[in-house]
């Protein structure tokens, strides 16, 4: 019972001790440096990947084979008609990214079915808008195309204040960008189904086209 009482007594000082911490910490504005290096280490993997997606892991072995067979089952296999939808599913580590990268430039793939090829970072901080934006100014067109689709695009967010009412305006740039061709679409940490779902009416469906959508 003695030692039971001291090591409450203890406890309750180191209670003492974490309360008055917290507090000092809120007066003097100090913030939590673990969330802090956890909000900068996020970051950081998602500018990596926005960054590179086009570039190629010359030192990366063993992954032969899966990519191999992602591209036979899910990618390039004849069967496929219209608008597919790959999924790569797996916990965080496994290297999801690797091999979407591997797949992305993949010369099968950069010379292959697709007219075009876009990767977008959706992540934890989804935003449709920027998400969509993204994808419309990584298609193939002119300098001059992309500048008057960029004041286009300036004016819809500055005249407009319903939100919704420019990103669907936004969609329907992006679909109509994507009519007529095929093409593959890397959308890139995928956390929640709503995402896709918010996005995938962009996407047209043509059955004369193979195109896929290619998410993990």
């Amino acid at each position: 019972m003695y030692h039971l009482d001291r090591i409450g007594d203890e406890i309750e000082s180191i209670r003492a001790r974490l309360d008055a911490t917290d507090k000092s910490c809120e007066r003097y504005g100090i913030k939590d440096l673990g969330e802090a290096a956890e909000s900068a280490s996020r970051w950081e993997v998602e500018l990596r990947r926005r960054l590179c997606p086009w570039q190629k892991d010359e030192h990366l072995v063993g992954v032969e084979d899966d990519v191999k067979k992602l591209l036979q089952e899910l990618i390039l296999y004849e069967e496929k008609k219209g608008l597919s939808i790959a999924v790569l599913e797996g916990m965080g580590g496994i290297g999801k990214s690797t091999l979407a990268r591997e797949i992305y430039n993949h010369p099968k793939v950069v010379a292959g079915p697709f007219d075009c090829r876009g990767w977008v970072v959706v992540s934890s901080e989804f935003t449709p808008q920027e998400t969509i934006k993204q994808l419309i100014f990584q298609l193939q067109m002119s300098e001059e195309d992309k500048k008057e689709l960029l004041d286009e695009i300036k004016k819809q967010e500055e005249s407009m204040k319903d939100k919704l009412f420019v990103q669907e305006e936004l969609k329907q740039m992006l679909h109509k960008q994507l009519e007529g061709i095929s093409y593959f679409i890397v959308l890139d940490d995928v956390w929640e189904k709503q995402h896709l779902e918010s996005l995938i009416t962009a996407f047209p469906n043509q059955q004369g086209k193979s195109s896929t959508i290619f998410l993990y």
